[in-house]
């Protein structure tokens, strides 16, 4: 299977009609569980976006007496600002898809690989906004939903144009989603039904969808069933699990396969023996598309969960019916309160008078317009009559106080504020602004406390991210089921190249490391095979890596200005945290200075440090030992030149003494019998040559014969018999007398 939804439909063939009236049937009892719970999300959302002029969060009744009345209607939002707060800290501290290996062949590496593989998935769909809409949606009205999905990686002509990938949708609204009034988890995991539809203005889909046109036609099922009108049309995914039952059994070689995938000669052998078989149920994903009352198109989803996602904020079931809260709800009396408050509080200062002036009518005789126009205009002076006709003096014209608040709306405003941060946990100080605390460590406690009355929000999506990361590696194995070259994205955000091969023996295998100076980014780093091993998900709730990166940063920084020498043993951490261009070019060379036994994590394990340390002492004295041999055998080269020279000169001296000795053994045996004195000679002609003298003589007799001309010849009849002589008698030397 190349792709996510299977072309085939392989459940029984259910009748279109069958189809639909299960769909509208499951549709109504969603619309009736969720009827009032979506009217209050609707009034949430609406009290969440009040300002002054849509007068959201204002009662109509109210208000439109007011403004009969002329009396103010003011509106001072400050759920928005409550609700932002846990938005943004969402958005900042984004969730991570954290995958461990569990067994079956699954390793660390290949945990690694899967976890830089879902991060890709998460780069091309975009799914932080998805993430962040689904926020969005959860804490002003309850709940927010994505999906996966999948699609062709390309359109055109390719080897890959019918390679599938994966990718999570956004849902914009998510009014637009149904699921299983049954669903007992928050994520929707459990989920036996779901749907994903949109209500169409009937002209206005047939004018964006001019192919379908021809689908609309009525059928006898439109009647009351406000899927098809004159002036609607609803276009839906309905998504069902099913279970469908089939038989295990184990083949001839003991491996164990469904009965539908074996021959039918080997299964007939199978039953016969009465082979080991096993019922098995294995649930299902039907899609189907409907427009209108017809269903247009029927796939299998290749995953086992229904892949929509939702997000909650509080959810409850009373009595049966379902209510779903986000972080308005709890607002908006004390918000009513404080709006309320100050609009009477400015009713009143508004029904008091301008500042009049006061004094003796006489004072003002003649100055009347100037004092009229006072309280409108800014005037240099402002004469009066300070005597009257008989000169008597006239008390000088004086203002009246102004007119001034009531100070029990002064004190209501503040009630309302407190009661603001009551219900919702969140003080001054997780909003920013000052507060009695004045340490540090108090104001984190006051923070920690907002963040603890809140964080039921963040927990949901982590909640919903662990779903989806389930999805994935459920997906995975069946989606990316063809050999291919992926790019996976580290936590960092740098990219490897992976091959992807589905019959790989091992879940992953090295190729090349990025530690090693030779690394290629441009290839394949390691083979990955998706389908060895069992992996489970976490969702990590945190900052995000460049938040992290920069706190680490900042906080190596301070630690080194206080303790210089920590540079030398902790600067490739500090370089490695930085964002400036050659940041991690100085952090390699630091590191390499790093003694190899304050690398920690970092560097290598203990046990091959001991083996490094025991090989370098090793070779430390194995040099040591090869330098004294050295020095040894060169002292031994030294007296072995000696003696050389020594013997030497000792074998000249005694060459010298020998022959004196010969010479005057000679001399001595002058006196001696010929017979005697040819024996001698012989022994020393022997011991001068090394050779026995037979040979000598045999050889000077063959050097005589060739320097020495030919004998002449014998006449025939003098020529010896050969028969007569020794059979040895041509090889025998000649005879020398004794």
């Amino acid at each position: 299977m190349k792709g996510g939804l299977v072309d085939e439909y392989n459940a029984p063939a259910d009748p279109d009609d069958e189809i639909f009236l299960d769909a509208q049937d499951k549709f109504k009892r969603c619309q009736d569980f969720e009827a009032n719970a979506r009217m209050r999300m609707a009034d949430d959302l609406r009290f969440a976006e009040g300002d002054s002029i849509n007068g959201y969060q204002w009662d109509q009744q109210i208000a439109s007496g007011r403004e009969i009345q002329g009396k103010p209607c003011l509106t001072f939002n400050q759920v928005r600002q409550k609700n932002f707060q846990i938005i943004n800290d969402a958005r900042q501290n984004k969730p991570g898809i954290e995958i461990r290996a569990v067994g079956d062949g699954a390793t660390y590496k290949a945990a690694q690989v899967y976890e830089g593989l879902v991060r890709h998935i998460e780069y091309i769909s975009n799914a932080q906004a998805a993430y962040d809409t689904s926020v969005d949606w959860q804490v002003k009205v309850g709940r927010g939903y994505w999906r996966v999905l999948t699609r062709y990686t390309t359109d055109a002509a390719s080897t890959s144009a019918f390679e599938q990938e994966i990718y999570i949708g956004r849902i914009p609204d998510p009014n637009s989603v149904y699921m299983d009034p049954g669903i007992q988890e928050n994520d929707g995991s459990d989920a036996e039904f779901g749907f994903v539809f949109r209500d169409w203005n009937r002209k206005d889909y047939e004018k964006a969808h001019p192919d379908l046109a021809d689908e609309l036609s009525t059928s006898t099922l439109s009647a009351d069933h406000g899927w098809l009108s004159e002036d609607l049309v609803r276009e839906a995914e309905f998504f069902r699990k099913v279970q469908r039952t089939e038989w295990l059994t184990v083949k001839i070689d003991g491996t164990v396969a469904r009965e539908k995938d074996v021959g039918p000669e080997e299964l007939a052998y199978l039953k016969a023996t009465k082979a080991p078989r096993r019922k098995v149920t294995k649930p299902e994903i039907e899609v189907f598309k409907i427009l209108g009352t017809k269903v247009i198109d029927k796939k299998i989803w290749p995953g086992a969960y229904i892949p929509l996602v939702a997000v909650i904020g509080e959810r409850t079931v009373i009595d049966g019916e379902l209510d779903l809260k986000g972080h308005t709800r709890a607002q908006r009396s004390a918000q009513q309160y404080y709006n309320f408050t100050a609009s009477a509080s400015a009713e009143f200062l508004a029904g008091q008078t301008k500042t009049p002036w006061t004094g003796p009518a006489a004072a003002f005789e003649g100055f009347e317009d100037l004092y009229e126009a006072s309280n409108t205009q800014t005037l240099a002076f402002l004469p009066y009559n300070q005597y009257d006709d008989d000169g008597r003096e006239i008390q000088r014209p004086t203002r009246i106080d102004p007119p001034q608040s009531a100070q029990a709306y002064v004190q209501h405003m503040q009630i309302a504020d407190q009661q603001m941060m009551k219900v919702t946990g969140q003080h001054e100080a997780n909003l920013g602004a000052p507060s009695n605390e004045t340490s540090g460590v108090a104001i984190q406690q006051r923070q920690r406390k907002g963040d603890n009355a809140t964080y039921h929000y963040i927990d949901r999506l982590g909640q919903a991210i662990r779903f989806t990361g389930r999805i994935l590696i459920d997906l995975i194995p069946k989606i990316y089921d063809t050999e291919r070259v992926i790019q996976i994205l580290s936590i960092d955000g740098t990219q490897q190249s992976v091959k992807l091969s589905p019959d790989a023996p091992e879940a992953h295998t090295q190729v090349q490391d990025q530690e090693d100076p030779a690394y290629d980014p441009a290839a394949i780093a390691a083979i990955f095979n998706p389908n060895v091993g069992r992996y489970e998900v976490e969702a990590d709730i945190g900052p995000s890596y460049a938040t992290r990166r920069q706190d680490e940063f900042a906080a190596l920084s301070g630690m080194m200005t206080q303790n210089q020498d920590l540079m030398s043993k902790a600067g490739d951490l500090l370089f490695r945290a930085a964002d400036f261009p050659g940041a991690d070019v100085i952090a390699e060379r630091l590191r390499r200075a790093v003694p190899p036994q304050l690398l920690g994590q970092d560097g290598p394990p203990p046990e091959v440090q001991q083996l490094q340390q025991q090989h370098a002492e090793q070779l430390n004295q194995i040099q040591q030992e090869s330098q004294q041999i050295q020095a040894h055998v060169a002292k031994l080269q030294a007296e072995r030149d000696e003696l050389e020279r020594k013997l030497n000169d000792k074998t000249e001296d005694q060459k010298i003494a020998d022959y004196r000795a010969e010479t005057e053994r000679l001399k001595a045996i002058g006196a001696v019998d010929p017979a005697t004195l040819q024996i001698i000679i012989r022994q020393l002609m022997e011991d001068m040559t090394q050779t026995p003298l037979p040979q000598l003589l045999a050889h000077h007799a063959q050097v005589e014969a060739t320097t020495q001309p030919a004998p002449p010849m014998m006449p025939p009849g003098m020529q010896p018999d050969p028969s007569q002589m020794p059979p040895d008698a041509a090889q025998q030397p000649p005879q020398v007398m004794q």
